[in-house]
């Protein structure tokens, strides 16, 4: 019920910023989207249908869209159709996990109600992506592990090894958690089982990594390569000082390290109380996931990256809370029952964290409007203006799903020669400016704020309009500017931006096209 609450919320609102249009909550929902229906439609993994992109971090769900596209056909419900279900999913996994480890009544429901909503579990459906599968890959991965190293058999074995396999191709965070589950093997002295779990695990990484660099790609994927990890773009800085400064400035939310800390704290309480052997599997899993997050990965935009860490330390303090003080135990005095300070524990959770556990499902509504007023106009006006040709942008998934425009991708997500001057430290406007140049690209359309300092490819361009979505979050992701590279081609935008001024948003939407006279900031 709570679930579906939150979901019938967070619909609502969607569907009413946005005009009752689909819109999912980040660009990234429409690379993955655009990659599967090129797979699907022509054979191709890549943002665009001409040409191969490593530009998905998650080979399992873009193939699971894919294969949707190519059965059903390409429709922009099935990321929200397959979320809903493997969000359901979630849920049930957790109740048959819970049962297994003998926890019911108010503590199943307490935990359960806790992984929606601070995972939180309706915003990653509404994002789009493929959280919700990394989810319940994570818990049933982590669980088996941990059944494992309690009940051996060869058989669970296998199976554990499988799903670790799916849990890495969803995403490749899933290595932490995989790190976590090969400690508790060789804490019970199960090396073979650890070292199974660990070339499973990492097979799906390597095999996406050479076919990445068949094609002239890195090994990672440009998503990992550009802006999640603490890998340096440039090639003189050791990953010790990366590591080091991702660390110092990580930034996790309250919510995760109250999780961390609460994990920290059993830890102890269990060694202390009956050895190593009488430490819970699934809190050693979680706290060497969380801590390697914390060192390697980074905390991000609509609560998304660390989701899976959320609903795994949630489960994992749940049971060990269980497994510590069996609800029998208080039942001698008057005072609580260690069952029901759980369930005062969770509450209080909820409260602490309502930023994520309730704000959370309203956030990720404005942000699907953000998407709809900027990005889905964006699309459409290039495709109706520019539909063939070559542009460049900085935010492409949109653009790249809905339209056959040739996309030049400005931070290096599907543009390899792009990435390339990242990681080669020439990311600058010489180089940008020659890269598009070379390709005939006369259209720009980016956050002007991206594109500062040496590289500023802009400033050799003609300022043509802005659109200022935004305003009152005052992100500079509010506004998007467009540019011409020369006279002809301004002329051509300025007369396309005020034709398709009456398809936008009413009022939604503040419009300025700038004359040829116009001084450029």
């Amino acid at each position: 019920m709570l679930f579906a609450a939150c979901y019938a919320f967070t619909t609502y609102r969607v569907l009413s910023v946005t005009h009752g249009h689909l819109t999912y909550a980040l660009d990234d929902a429409y690379i993955h989207m655009a990659i599967a229906k090129n797979l699907a439609l022509h054979g191709v993994w890549g943002v665009q249908s001409s040409s191969f992109s490593a530009a998905s971090s998650s080979p399992l769900w873009t193939a699971m869209l894919a294969l949707s596209f190519k059965i059903i056909g390409v429709h922009d419900a099935v990321p929200l159709l397959l979320n809903t279900a493997l969000a359901l999913a979630c849920i049930v996994a957790i109740g048959l996990i819970l049962e297994q480890e003998q926890v019911s009544g108010a503590p199943m429901f307490a935990i359960i109600a806790l992984v929606v909503l601070s995972a939180p579990l309706v915003p990653m459906v509404w994002i789009g992506m493929e959280h919700t599968l990394h989810i319940l890959l994570t818990l049933v991965t982590a669980w088996g592990a941990a059944s494992v190293s309690k009940r051996y058999s060869t058989y669970r074995l296998f199976a554990v090894c499988a799903l670790a396999t799916l849990m890495v191709s969803a995403r490749y965070e899933g290595l932490f958690v995989l790190a976590g589950c090969a400690l508790v093997f060789a804490s019970s002295r199960r090396l073979a089982a650890a070292v199974a779990i660990t070339v499973s695990g990492a097979l799906p990484a390597v095999c996406v990594g050479i076919w990445n660099v068949s094609h002239g790609w890195f090994f990672l994927p440009a998503s990992i390569m550009m802006k999640q990890t603490v890998l340096s773009e440039s090639p003189q800085s050791s990953l010790l000082a990366a590591l080091a400064s991702n660390i110092a400035h990580a930034d996790p939310p309250r919510a995760f390290l109250m999780l961390l800390i609460a994990a920290l704290l059993l830890l102890v309480y269990e060694h202390r109380s009956s050895g190593a052997g009488g430490v819970q599997p699934l809190l050693i899993i979680f706290v060497t996931a969380a801590l390697l997050h914390l060192s390697l990965a980074k905390f991000g935009w609509l609560f998304r990256y660390e989701s899976y860490l959320m609903a795994l330390g949630v489960l994992s303090i749940g049971v060990s809370a269980i497994a510590a003080w069996p609800p029998d135990s208080g039942r001698r005095s008057r005072a609580l029952a260690p069952a029901d300070l759980l369930v005062v524990a969770a509450l209080v959770g909820v409260m602490a964290a309502r930023d994520r556990t309730v704000a959370s499902h309203a956030v990720t509504a404005n942000v699907a409007g953000h998407i709809f007023r900027q990005h889905r106009q964006v699309a459409e006006l290039l495709k109706r203006y520019y539909n063939t040709e070559p542009v460049a942008l900085n935010d492409i998934g949109v653009v790249s799903y809905y339209t056959g425009a040739r996309v030049y991708d400005l931070v290096g997500l599907a543009t390899l020669e792009i990435a390339t001057l990242r990681r080669a430290g020439r990311w600058d406007a010489p180089h940008i400016n020659a890269l598009l140049d070379r390709n005939h690209v006369e259209v720009a359309v980016v956050y002007d704020a991206w594109f500062q300092g040496d590289r500023a490819f802009q400033r050799q361009w003609e300022r043509i309009g802005e659109w200022t979505t935004d305003r009152e979050d005052g992100r500079v992701e509010g506004t998007v500017t467009f540019f011409a590279r020369n006279e002809q081609a301004g002329a051509r935008l300025r007369t396309a931006l005020r034709n398709f001024d009456a398809h936008l948003p009413d009022a939604e939407v503040d419009i300025r096209v700038f004359a040829p006279a116009d001084p450029q900031p």
